[in-house]
Formats: C-alpha cells, sequence, structure tokens
C-alpha cells in the first residue's frame, strides 16, 4: 500500500512568518507497535497512526505539532518527546499525562530521550529527568548533566546502562536501567 497525507511546504521559508515546531523534527523513523505504524513526519504539523496491513488512518493528532521524537510504546502508552514528554494512548491518540503540564514550567527537552522498560531518561538543558511511562510520576530524582554537556544530550539505553552523548562527550552510566 502507499499512503498519502496533507503536507506543509514553503511556509516556513516565507519572509516575516515564524517557523511552525514540526518542521524542527529530525527525520524520525516509524515506529510499529502491535499492527499499527506511528508516524510524525517533519512536513506536516500532524502525529498519526496507520493500519500496518492496509495502510488506513487508525487516528490523526493535529494537537503535537511540537513532538520531534517517537520514544516508543510502554504498555498502551505511546511516548513521545519535544518541548515536553507526552503519552498518548496507541489505539485511540488521546493524550494520557504531559510533563511537564504547563509549558511554563522552566522545564524543556533538549535532546532525544530513551525508553528503558516502564522508565522514560528525558534530557533537559543540564539534568536528565527519569519518569515513570505509565503514570507520568517523577521515579528518580533528576541526574546531572553537567559533567557532560550544558546544551542537552542524546541518550541510549545498552546493556543495562544510559550512554548519554553530548556535543563533545560522551558518558555511561553503569546499571542505571532495569
Amino acid at each position: 500500500w502507499l499512503r498519502r497525507y496533507d503536507r506543509l511546504k514553503g511556509i516556513a521559508d516565507a519572509p516575516g512568518t515564524p517557523a511552525l515546531a514540526h518542521f524542527d523534527r529530525d527525520p524520525s523513523p516509524c515506529m510499529y507497535h502491535e499492527g499499527l505504524l506511528l508516524v510524525a513526519p517533519s512536513d506536516t504539523a500532524n502525529v498519526f497512526a496507520l493500519d500496518a496491513d492496509t495502510g488506513e488512518t487508525v487516528w490523526l493528532s493535529d494537537q503535537l505539532a511540537d513532538v520531534k521524537h517517537l520514544l516508543g510504546v510502554a504498555g498502551q502508552n505511546f511516548i513521545v518527546s519535544g518541548n515536553r514528554l507526552r503519552s498518548i494512548d496507541v489505539r485511540s491518540g488521546k493524550t494520557r499525562f504531559v510533563w511537564p503540564e504547563s509549558e511554563h514550567a522552566g522545564i524543556r527537552g533538549l535532546g532525544r530521550g530513551v525508553l528503558a522498560g516502564d522508565e522514560i531518561f528525558w534530557p533537559t538543558r543540564s539534568e536528565i529527568y527519569v519518569i515513570h511511562a505509565i503514570t507520568g510520576a517523577r521515579t528518580r530524582a533528576p541526574i546531572d548533566l553537567g559533567p557532560v554537556s550544558n546544551c542537552g544530550a542524546n541518550l541510549v539505553a545498552a546493556n543495562k546502562r544510559l550512554i548519554v552523548a553530548g556535543p563533545d562527550k560522551l558518558m555511561a552510566f553503569g546499571a542505571a536501567l532495569p
């Protein structure tokens, strides 16, 4: 099957027009979960789920333009991030939680987080917050990014370790993951 979607192009290039948040998305691969393809292209503000067998739209949300990263699925919670973390019901597309709740909380994502088990490790400018993927509650004290970066980081989980990549340093936290 082939699936077409409404694309926005050229708007971010118009003089005097502010860039739309979704144009900041890095190329983000689709995710597959139990017969669904979860998609967040950079040329549309929409995030959507498609039936993997037919290409039919299962759900579509135009409320997730600031989403930059698809982190994974825990239970039935589709975890996405950008300026904030969000949990979306993977079958309906309805938001389950947003963390932090307010855009004005003074906490803003900066880099790619990682879903490890039921925990989300989410980098900001100076710390990594650890959030329960099902409840949205903080599960650990923030991890200081100071030794690695003062401008966010990208994270990956490997061999029960959290690997943190700053702009010019790597750090591995041992036995930090379930």
